[in-house]
């Protein structure tokens, strides 16, 4: 992981996060899919913010969203007859991109949260989001920013979203409550689940003897198991053996939130 890079998680494919999305300046093959129905395809360039060269990120996590263009509000597309086109957010249902690391779909939602009060607050912000589970009627999404390597300023972030909804509920900071491991911490989680969960009493039920502290997983167990994957890629190509490393980082520290979001189909069923 040489690059400070936005990681959207991948639901079939974990793999290839050490060069991460990739766009920026670059031109993709995009697709545009509008509010009104219209579907355009073309080159889609300066949609995410997401590579930077260097070692470390000195930027602070609460500008995060301006700087890695989360919040973008119009981007450009070159069509199949080279005319440049302007979209705004507020008229786009769907962007598509595909480069060397896959297609993904980023579609734009209003973001929840449970503020240091413990309440639910909304601050008028929208973010353009990638789906890593689906759920009966609820979905999962995250984002990873990465600060240089993986023991570094690493960001995790996932969200709820019920299916239908322009609405996430902004559910856990893997890398905040890993380092500040305070009560209000803790209680700001499972507020935010509560609310995620609220349409299934059951679950509910279930939240009041979940520990929260489950959704991070131990480092030291972690590390562990990334070094045993260092010795059997060692013959490995350098690029190669960080690929596996990275996917297996990333898909490690989402499972407990993908179990969860599980644990509430098998108790709520469709509700």
């Amino acid at each position: 992981m040489k690059k400070i890079s936005l990681l959207s998680l991948l639901l079939i494919s974990f793999i290839s996060f050490s060069q991460g999305i990739k766009l920026g300046n670059e031109y993709n093959d995009g697709v545009v899919v509008l509010k009104d129905g219209e579907v355009v395809e073309g080159k889609i360039s300066e949609f995410l913010n997401v590579v930077f060269e260097g070692s470390e990120w000195d930027h602070p996590f609460g500008k995060f969203e301006e700087h890695f263009g989360l919040n973008d509000d119009k981007f450009e597309l070159l069509d199949t007859s080279f005319n440049r086109r302007v979209f705004y957010a507020k008229d786009v249902e769907s962007v598509t991109i595909t480069d060397e690391n896959g297609t993904r779909t980023f579609k734009q939602y209003k973001v929840l949260l449970a503020n240091g009060d413990i309440e639910i607050e909304d601050r008028n912000r929208k973010l353009w989001m990638q789906q890593i589970h689906e759920g009966n009627t609820l979905n999962l999404h995250a984002f990873f920013i990465s600060a240089g390597g993986r023991k570094k300023k690493n960001i995790r972030l996932f969200y709820i979203q019920k299916h239908g909804s322009d609405t996430v509920m902004f559910a856990f900071d893997y890398g905040y409550f890993t380092v500040i491991k305070t009560n209000k911490t803790k209680l700001r989680t499972e507020k935010a689940l509560k609310e995620a969960f609220k349409s299934c009493p059951k679950m509910l039920t279930y939240l009041e003897s979940f520990d929260v502290e489950t959704l991070r997983v131990p480092w030291k167990e972690l590390k562990k198991e990334l070094k045993e994957i260092e010795k059997r890629t060692k013959n490995f190509s350098e690029e190669v053996q960080e690929d596996e490393l990275d996917a297996h980082y990333y898909k490690r520290v989402s499972q407990p939130m993908i179990d969860l979001m599980l644990k509430y189909d098998s108790i709520c069923g469709g509700n």
